[in-house]
């Protein structure tokens, strides 16, 4: 027989990184479901719940009904609609509740339908798109090819959000360290070497960094065009692209 328990959920979410639940309690799982970050709870055998809470916020509680599952749904780092799979009496049916910016609301199947609509759309916008400089993905990067001297420039910018990491195949170019945000990205290429400038975002403004591709092989050059022991680029000396950006033959 199997004991009924009022257990009451308390997330400390992480959605970078990690999410911390009591795994002694419930089975979780961290997945997207369209842009949206989602944690999948399920009690563990044994156990069951009338009540699921977020911290001191009680997104659910009945004390007829047994929840069989759940998954919620994060706007940033908190939980605003939640899904839960119950039972009465051997029936089961589906709740659906959402976070109104004060408390907990009972919602149905199309209210749900229509604010996961709206979270999503936001979620694609703070979700780090991957720049792959070999195959750009078109549905997430604008890229315009330009051609000057025997030089092919590439700008690449995100239809949404930010670049969060930049790679070229299978090797990684440059990755997005905390509250850093890539918006721009451009690549001058020339007779197999290229030149990599991008455009980096965070709390102390904008700033740049500089990166060379010569014998197939990457490096960092930012220090050393600052320095001015390096060349910033490998085009005509007389060259100067759109950004203003002096072009050098190496």
């Amino acid at each position: 027989m199997k004991f009924l328990y009022v257990l009451s959920l308390a997330l400390l979410v992480r959605l970078s990184s990690c999410t911390e639940v009591d795994t002694s309690l419930f089975d979780t799982e961290e997945s997207l479901e369209g842009s949206v970050k989602v944690l999948k709870l399920i009690p563990k055998e044994g156990t069951s719940t009338n009540k699921l809470a977020y911290g001191s916020d009680v997104v659910w509680e009945d004390k007829k009904k047994t929840c069989l599952s759940a998954v919620l749904y994060f706007d940033g780092e908190k939980p605003t609609l939640a899904v839960l799979v119950t039972k009465e009496n051997g029936k089961e049916s589906t709740v659906y509740r959402y976070h109104d910016g004060k408390e907990w609301k009972d919602g149905n199947e199309s209210t749900h339908n229509t604010k996961f609509g709206e979270l999503n759309e936001k979620c694609k916008h703070a979700i780090p798109v991957t720049l792959d400089l070999s195959k750009p993905d078109e549905t997430r990067i604008d890229t315009t090819t330009t051609h000057n001297n025997g030089v092919e420039r590439k700008k690449h910018s995100p239809k949404n959000g930010n670049i969060g990491s930049i790679v070229d195949s299978n090797v990684t170019i440059w990755t997005a360290a905390g509250d850093q945000k890539c918006i721009e990205a451009r690549s001058y290429t020339k007779e197999g070497s290229v030149f990599l400038v991008i455009d980096i975002s965070d709390g102390n403004g904008t700033h740049t960094r500089n990166f060379k591709k010569v014998a197939g092989t990457w490096k960092d050059v930012t220090d050393e065009i600052k320095k001015g022991k390096g060349r910033a680029d490998i085009s005509d000396s007389s060259s100067k692209t759109s950004t203003g950006e002096k072009l050098k033959q190496p």
